[in-house]
């Protein structure tokens, strides 16, 4: 007993984060300064109320996408237990969050070297940083997907380790199960974590070339990770494909983005306007084919300047579109999908230095604070309903933290890189790449 407490006291950096980011949240706790639901909240408590009554994911058969399962499924969980009150949901969330600040703190470990004290100044800022505190308080899937992305990370250090140790003297080959279980384990987690953002099944594969490159240019590890991230994934991907009409691997918010993203180049504008046009046209059963076809077609202002330009297919007589036209509403997901993709094609064909040099901005954007957005629960901030107090705190723990610790990390990062060998020099090249 007095080993285990000597080492529960070693990690003292730990507790002290664990213990400010536990009074942070229960400051924090239902005094957000919310006026409703923001962002994606309203969809995804919608589509888990379906859920815990039975209606499987049909919800978002009649929506603008759908949606990866694991978060909705997550909330489904908490209403089949405790109803619609969101307070179990919070205090799970919370409780992940200040799980996220220990893994933080474990991860920072394992690549400083030992740190105790660089571990607990990374673990503090996970459980002080205001987004990653009020995030358990929003029904957004932000908090559970870091859960699942720190774990695999730590589980491919542990891989990492056991790829580099000491071959057995009398075999002469690495004990397998030393990576086996960790890289199986880290591509289970990297499933969820794709379950729960479609994002991550891009990432899946530079991660099983990191493994391969970590293990000597071996292929079993990385085929091992990829073989358990495919269990994990592909029972959705199959349910989904025969669900919603079509192949889709996780779902198809990555369509519409393209096709947004394409589209907002095309323009020089911002406004989503376009894109929503072109999936109500194909999706709202109370429109006429005349009105399908206004939402489509370019718009002109009194004075006869073009206000918005066609779709990019329905300029170009495309056939498939017009067809679909035709059917509509009753397109599945699975070709509404199809369609928004040859949309965002058919854009970028069109202006592809636009959209690079619009991808360039929004780079820029990313690191740039914001003042009226809605996960910052500021919008309308000139307006002067914002308790000072909240103010304070998005001034002091979200936008100075962020400032001081994105430099102070890419930094640290490179130093590390530099000095770090074996196990720990492929861990940090594993994170460079999510970096970037």
């Amino acid at each position: 007993m007095s080993r285990l407490t000597g080492r529960l006291a070693a990690h003292w950096p730990l507790w002290l984060a664990l213990a400010a980011g536990l009074a942070l949240r229960a400051l924090l706790w239902d005094r957000l300064p919310r006026l409703g639901m923001i962002s994606d909240e309203a969809e995804y408590l919608a589509a888990a109320d379906w859920l815990a009554n039975g209606r499987g994911f049909a919800w978002h058969t009649q929506y603008l996408w759908t949606r990866a399962p694991l978060y909705p499924l997550f909330l489904a969980g908490h209403i089949a237990l405790f109803g619609r009150a969101t307070g179990p949901i919070f205090l799970t969330q919370s409780a992940l969050s200040l799980l996220n600040a220990a893994l933080t703190y474990a991860l920072a470990l394992r690549l400083g070297g030992g740190s105790r004290r660089a571990a607990g100044l990374a673990g503090a800022l996970a459980a002080l940083y205001l987004p990653l505190a009020s995030y358990a308080q929003l029904l957004l899937s932000e908090t559970l997907f870091v859960t699942l992305l720190l774990g695999a990370a730590l589980l491919l250090g542990a891989g990492a380790e056991g790829l580099a140790a000491t071959p057995d003297p009398r075999s002469g080959v690495t004990s397998r199960s030393a990576w086996l279980f960790p890289l199986a384990g880290a591509g289970a987690l990297l499933g969820l974590a794709t379950l729960t953002r479609g994002l991550t099944l891009g990432f899946l594969p530079l991660v099983a070339a990191w493994a391969w490159w970590a293990a000597g240019r071996r292929p079993w590890p990385p085929l091992a990770l990829l073989l358990a991230a495919g269990v994990v994934v592909a029972p959705w991907s199959i349910y989904a494909t025969r669900a919603y009409g079509g192949p889709i691997a996780v779902d198809t918010t990555g369509a519409f983005n393209l096709a947004l993203g394409a589209r907002t180049a095309y323009d020089g504008g911002r406004s989503d306007e376009p894109t929503r046009s072109f999936v109500l046209a194909l999706l709202d059963p109370a429109l006429s084919p005349e009105a399908r076809r206004a939402l489509l077609a370019e718009r002109r202002g009194p004075d006869g300047a073009v206000v918005r330009s066609a779709a990019c297919l329905y300029a170009a007589g495309d056939e498939r579109l017009l067809a679909a036209l035709e059917r509509a509403p009753a397109l599945s997901q699975g070709e509404r999908q199809s369609l928004l993709t040859a949309e965002a094609l058919c854009l970028l064909r069109a202006r592809p230095l636009a959209f690079v040099t619009k991808s360039l901005v929004e780079l820029v954007d990313l690191f740039k604070i914001n003042y009226t957005g809605d996960e910052r629960l500021s919008k309308g901030f000139a307006l002067g309903r914002l308790p000072p107090w909240y103010v304070a705190a998005l001034f002091l723990l979200d936008d100075t933290l962020y400032v001081a610790a994105l430099p102070l990390a890419v930094l640290g990062w490179a130093l590390l890189r530099r000095e770090a060998r074996g196990a720990r020099a492929a861990l940090l090249g594993l994170v460079g790449l999510w970096l970037l």
